[in-house]
């Protein structure tokens, strides 16, 4: 089981096989094999990313306290 040092803010479900999760210290996650693993992306920032939006192709949008995208 994955323990996040950071509380989840958000989750999107694109597939049975890829979740993505953000949340506090400039917490972005993704797993893709439904949720068993999970990989930490490196986000640059350690304000809180309150939403995840996913495109219709690859993109992901991430907004964030003071501004940040």
């Amino acid at each position: 089981m994955t323990v996040f040092d950071s509380r989840i803010l958000d989750l999107r479900v694109k597939d049975h096989r890829q979740i993505f999760v953000c949340g506090e210290s400039g917490l972005i996650a993704s797993s893709h094999n439904g949720g068993l693993k999970w990989r930490r992306l490196k986000t640059g920032i350690s304000v809180a990313v309150n939403f995840i939006a996913l495109g219709s192709d690859q993109t992901l949008v991430a907004g964030g306290d003071f501004g940040s995208l």
